[in-house]
């Protein structure tokens, strides 16, 4: 998303053509739920586009496993928790 600056090893890894690059449907959930980062859908799917990625969506039998996860005082937000819970069925680097 335009405007936003990222750091130098978030750049390197952009660029690099062997990255395969996966983003949450949790992710852009969140994004939208939080009005004052002022982003649309539109912005969303655009700043996925951008980057070549593919959309990971969420299924019944995920929230099943969710529902088996562990509660923990410092992981109780639900958006993390199921970005913790996509992170660990997949083999991907979080």
């Amino acid at each position: 998303m335009a405007g936003v600056p990222l750091p130098h090893a978030v750049k390197r890894v952009l660029s690099d053509p062997g990255s395969e690059f996966v983003v949450s449907i949790v992710t852009a959930w969140e994004i939208i739920n939080k009005p004052r980062l002022g982003r649309s859908v539109a912005e969303i799917h655009e700043a996925i586009r951008g980057i070549h990625a593919a959309l990971l969506h969420i299924q019944l039998r995920h929230l099943e496993e969710l529902a088996k996860l562990p509660f923990r005082r410092d992981h109780h937000d639900p958006f993390d928790r199921m970005l913790m819970l996509r992170h660990c069925r997949k083999t991907f680097r979080f």
